[in-house]
């Protein structure tokens, strides 16, 4: 309508508008933020209440107000005092069940359904009187074998018997065989008066790696429970061994180029050929040239240890003298390392062709993937991987072994008990560049034992073949922790490749481990480390400074270390904190590679962490142009080095043995006897610190200084 003045225009009756004259017209003008209505406030969050007060939207939180849900049972969905809806971890509120009776389901304080194991709890009965059914720690239901003798449990458990627990039967001759049978071939089960006694077979075996003789020319098997020593066709230690014109190069007969080339040093030199038998050198053919004598019998009751000297004393293993020795067993002596027994667990089987949705109880439903046993095996069980598969793992997969057994009742991985072929494989398809994994880690675990399997890393990149514990740096599902009673044992661990890649690596980073035994393994063509302990020092960031309790390296064939360009990985490395050890029986060649040494110790002289108490032993080590035995980076280093064979063919510029000056040695003890050290004609001994002890009883041989 026309208007000459604001008053002359009608009030619309809104509230919201602005009611003016405007160039004669009336116009209603909307006014901003202006309502006349509540519904014109919906702010589209539940939790706020909307109101129009006065003409203007107020959106109030409404605290406290439940509010749309997340669909996640472990969080409540409630309104916040700043009008947002938040989801609120429930902790402690039980959560669905994952149907195991070994984990509690409860909700977590991030908001998640944790399922955490109900360690200790009693579980699902196997109808076992002989097992005590609990939860282990990883939330899995065990059935640990009872190992006391107790009144009325209706068990009878090995080792007790009627006078000391009444479920025992007094067995006499005439049941004998069935009462007293423990399942084991390598023991005599005989009753007398009225208790079973079970005494170790001599030479009797259930494993073909308690038969190696340490002979390269034999392959060592158990067969029939009884170990034998087959002779490997054209395979020679002596020239002596080869037809006319040909020589023993690598131990295989070739034909003999023009001249000839000495294969010892010098004229009654010695040296072992496995534990009882030696060889001396001298010219025993037509030519001018050295070579090895066919091997010589020790005489009955002795062995061959160190320079080729045949013995009875303290360098040979002897049944009764009550330590375990590496070279001794239960089936060898169980005088010393106790009765043999079977599995208390169950045996699992694995192949690449079985299924996971098998029992893996049996050998005609065997599981599929290594990681789903490891997983799933009770504790105390043997994981035996079909013979003649190879379990091929890609880029970035690793078998992560962090499950254990008990005490006296290890997890076995077993890569020799059934199925046709040679051992399983566990083998690298694919570079481990990017996450710094090995192939195989044991890390967090205790009581287990990874025997006769091959660890193939086809010359791809890992950190490791096979790790125990490791250093953060690496991308594996745990960190290292307090890691128990691990041994590996049988193996062979071969072609890691990469720029530093290790065949066998153990290494503390947070805390300390205890027992760990690496013995009668085959370890070859690694670009650096062979074997090697590294244990965390202070000046790496994120490591603590840690020590290895009571170390085993002992009958191991080790070549072609540092196979890269470099010195970065020994045969045998030992570096940083060791409390006891023994080094022993060890066979070390240069090969194609450039390892620093064959065997190395060092020290952490910043933190005084080193090995102490380590004994370095009965080690046959011979190399082309590097030295053989190596000390380092000072610390308070106590080793005792006696009855090794040191051989540096060409020592160059440096020497066949070697203490190096690269740290203070403050309170260090090094105490050499009774080696054979020998060159070429080159150095054989070269202490820059004036702090190793040499004992007149070392033979030097063909030595420039000695």
């Amino acid at each position: 309508s026309s208007c000459k003045l604001a008053c002359s225009c009608p009030d619309d009756g809104n509230a919201c508008t602005t009611d003016a004259c405007i160039g004669g017209v009336c116009q209603h003008t909307p006014i901003q933020n202006c309502c006349t209505s509540s519904s014109q406030c919906n702010d589209d969050n539940g939790c706020t209440t909307d109101a129009c007060q006065n003409n203007v939207c107020v959106n109030t939180p409404s605290a406290g107000t439940l509010c749309t849900s997340d669909d996640n049972e472990c969080t409540r969905d409630v309104c916040s005092s700043w009008g947002e809806c938040v989801h609120t971890p429930l902790t402690g509120i039980s959560c669905s069940s994952d149907g195991n009776l070994c984990t509690k389901d409860v909700c977590s304080p991030a908001g998640e359904c944790a399922h955490n194991a109900l360690t200790g709890t009693a579980c699902a009965d196997d109808n076992d009187a002989c097992t005590v059914d609990i939860c282990s720690s990883s939330g899995i239901c065990g059935h640990v074998q009872k190992t006391s003798c107790t009144l009325n449990d209706g068990c009878c458990p090995f080792g007790c018997n009627y006078l000391n627990d009444n479920d025992c039967v007094q067995c006499r001759a005439s049941n004998q065989e069935t009462v007293c049978n423990d399942n084991n071939p390598c023991t005599d089960d005989i009753c007398s008066n009225g208790i079973c006694t079970h005494s170790a077979k001599p030479n009797c075996c259930t494993s073909s790696y308690q038969c190696n003789d340490n002979i390269v020319c034999t392959t060592d098997a158990c067969q029939n429970n009884a170990c034998v020593h087959i002779d490997i066709a054209s395979c020679c230690v002596s020239s002596l061994d080869c037809p006319s014109g040909q020589t023993c190069s690598n131990n295989k007969c070739v034909i003999q180029s023009s001249g000839c080339t000495n294969e010892c040093s010098s004229s009654g030199l010695k040296q072992c050929s496995g534990t009882s038998r030696y060889q001396t050198c001298g010219n025993y053919d037509s030519d001018s040239c050295l070579e090895w004598s066919s091997t010589t019998n020790c005489p009955s009751g002795q062995t061959c240890s160190g320079a080729g000297v045949c013995s009875s004393g303290s360098s040979t293993e002897t049944c009764g003298d009550g330590t375990c020795s590496g070279g001794e067993s239960c089936s060898t002596c169980s005088a010393d390392c106790g009765t043999c027994s079977t599995p208390s667990g169950t045996v699992y089987y694995v192949s690449t062709s079985g299924s996971d949705s098998g029992s893996g109880t049996s050998q005609s439903a065997p599981w599929k993937t290594l990681q789903y046993a490891e997983s799933h095996a009770a504790p105390g069980s043997t994981i035996a991987l079909k013979r003649g598969d190879n379990w091929g793992l890609s880029s970035g997969s690793v078998l992560s072994i962090s499950h254990g057994g008990n005490t006296g009742d290890p997890t076995v991985w077993d890569g020799d008990l059934w199925g046709t072929g040679g051992k399983a494989i566990i083998s690298a398809t694919g570079d481990h560049s990017d996450d710094h994994s090995a192939i195989v880690t044991i890390t967090a675990a205790q009581h287990v034992v990874f025997q006769n399997i091959i660890v193939d890393g086809n010359n791809h990149y890992a950190f490791a073949g096979l790790s125990i514990g490791g250093n953060d740096w690496m991308d594996a599902p745990l960190k290292q922790n307090n890691e128990r009673d691990i041994t590996v044992q049988g193996c062979e661990v071969r072609n890691i490749g990469g720029s530093y890649a290790n065949c066998l690596m153990t290494q503390t980073w947070h805390n300390d481990m205890y027992d760990i035994k690496i013995q009668n393994n085959y370890v070859h063509d690694c670009s650096t480390w062979c074997i090697g302990f590294y244990m965390g020092r202070q000046e790496e960031a994120g490591s603590t400074p840690s020590t290895v309790h009571n170390l085993y390296i002992g009958h191991n064939t080790i070549t072609n270390c540092q196979k890269k360009s470099g010195d970065d990985g020994p045969g045998i490395g030992i570096s940083g904190g060791v409390d006891v050890g023994v080094v022993e029986y060890n066979t070390i060649t240069q090969g194609s590679g450039t390892p620093p040494s064959g065997i190395e110790t060092a020290g952490d002289p910043d933190s005084l962490y080193a090995p102490k108490g380590l004994k370095v032993r009965y080690n046959d080590v011979k190399m082309n142009n590097r030295p053989s035995y190596v000390t380092q980076n000072g610390g308070p280093q106590q080793i005792e080095i006696y009855g090794n064979n040191f051989y540096t063919a060409d020592p160059l510029d440096q020497a066949t043995v070697i203490i190096y000056s690269n740290g203070p040695y403050n309170g260090a003890s090094l105490n050499f006897h009774d080696n054979t050290i020998g060159s070429n004609g080159g150095l054989c001994f070269a202490d820059q610190t004036g702090k190793a002890t040499l004992a007149s009883s070392n033979i030097f041989q063909n030595c420039k200084n000695r």
